[in-house]
């Protein structure tokens, strides 16, 4: 089915949507993007995984936040509330006729904690692919990127340098995109948590690696979640990192995971 594409008149601007509807749809979700760079890598991805949702009765709504992809606005002026307040403004968009999901890519996880403070009891179930659990981690990690490349350029960086610029109120640029102060530190203090997991009916996270089973990290997270009373499930599949590879990969083992766990969500 072909995809629906619009401009959406959001809280800080247009925002560009896609969305893949069906006429008697099952469920509905929301996709959390992930960071910079990763989400260019994983959009083709994502466009196929829909598309296998919605022959399966699930719906899905991308929108760029400020600043990404055809969405107004400009990167460097992205600020983390804001893209909070675009992904309540879309939450909402999607009715209430079905239950509603989320479905997190890579840093897209750190937007959940707040998303389901914002919005208490309006999501049931949430998949996660490959998640970010800790935003100052992240943020470290994209840090690196710029000391690699400055290095490969001559000039010697720090993390530790980079972090005192950002403190003293300087913007950052890392890959082409212009990280402000205000950003960075919004993204540093957000954790991926089992007390913030509370509320939903069932959590499932995918790990794409080699391997039988899931990290410690994510073990001790669904743990945690089904001690509180929740449902949770981790499995890992075995395919391309996507995210970060060079080309624009489409594994296939990712798109039928996704399929095969909103379906056993809906039979729940």
């Amino acid at each position: 089915m072909t995809p629906e594409l619009a401009y959406l008149e959001g809280p800080h601007g247009a925002l560009f949507a896609v969305r893949h509807s069906t006429v008697v749809p099952r469920r509905r979700l929301l996709l959390l993007p992930p960071f910079g760079e990763e989400l260019n890598k994983c959009r083709a991805l994502l466009t196929r995984t829909a598309a296998a949702l919605v022959a399966d009765g699930v719906e899905t709504l991308l929108v760029d936040l400020h600043g990404t992809g055809d969405s107004a606005g400009e990167f460097g002026a992205a600020r983390w509330t804001s893209w909070l307040d675009e992904l309540e403004f879309a939450l909402d968009a999607l009715g209430n006729e079905v239950p509603i999901g989320l479905f997190a890519v890579r840093s897209g996880a750190l937007f959940v904690p707040e998303l389901l403070a914002r919005r208490p009891g309006r999501v049931d179930r949430a998949l996660f692919w490959q998640p970010v659990s800790s935003g100052n981690q992240f943020l470290k990690q994209l840090l690196r990127l710029r000391v690699m490349a400055s290095k490969f350029a001559g000039v010697e960086e720090s993390v530790a340098g980079l972090q005192q610029e950002l403190a003293r109120g300087a913007a950052v640029e890392i890959a082409g995109y212009e990280i402000a102060p205000a950003l960075a530190a919004a993204i540093s203090a957000v954790k991926l948590a089992a007390p913030a997991l509370q509320g939903l009916a069932r959590v499932d996270i995918v790990e794409f690696m080699s391997g039988a089973d899931p990290t410690l990290p994510v073990r001790q997270l669904v743990a945690a979640v089904g001690a509180a009373g929740g449902e949770a499930h981790a499995e890992v599949v075995d395919c391309e990192q996507f995210w970060a590879s060079q080309e624009l990969a489409q594994p296939a083992a990712a798109i039928a995971s996704a399929v095969r766990l909103c379906a056993a969500s809906m039979a729940a």
